[in-house]
């Protein structure tokens, strides 16, 4: 799969998360989830309040150098639709299991390595942990920081 492919379809299911999240069972506001200062000492850096684009949608963004270095975005759905996003995920291999976060949790890859997304399940809620901006991640760091940030999440659900 080629990185236009792979970022295409990363952007179509954070996109379905979106507005799947609208019937999201529990009606949490997302940025609600975490504390500037949590999402900071995840990243260690310093980030905004916050912003929500959209109901179902959180994005903090990274503000000690100016510039968005970092920016973290959460979305927030429901168990069904996580049941759908990781049986779609699973089915083209690109599912990687993580433990010890809600109820089930999974990173989707995209085919460069370096794009991922954390989805977690916890109850009837899920949520979805992406990390994007100008500075370059290799999966193993982007996946720490993501679990870090999910962590946070869930201790709060």
């Amino acid at each position: 799969m080629n990185t236009k492919l792979a970022l295409s379809t990363t952007i179509l299911f954070a996109a379905i998360l979106i507005f799947a999240g609208r019937n999201a069972e529990a009606k949490v506001a997302p940025c609600s989830l975490a504390t500037p200062a949590e999402i900071g000492a995840a990243l260690n850096t310093t980030f905004d309040g916050g912003n929500a684009p959209t109901p179902s949608t959180c994005e903090w963004r990274e503000v000690t150098s100016g510039t968005a270095i970092f920016i973290v975005d959460v979305n927030t759905s429901n168990a069904a639709f996580y049941g759908n996003m990781k049986t779609e995920a699973s089915q083209v291999g690109r599912a990687k299991p993580v433990s010890g976060l809600g109820d089930d949790a999974f990173f989707l890859t995209a085919g460069n390595g370096v794009e991922t997304s954390l989805y977690v399940k916890k109850g009837g809620f899920a949520f979805q942990v992406m990390i994007t901006g100008e500075k370059p991640l290799n999966e193993a760091q982007r996946e720490a920081n993501e679990q870090a940030i999910a962590a946070v999440i869930a201790k709060k659900l």
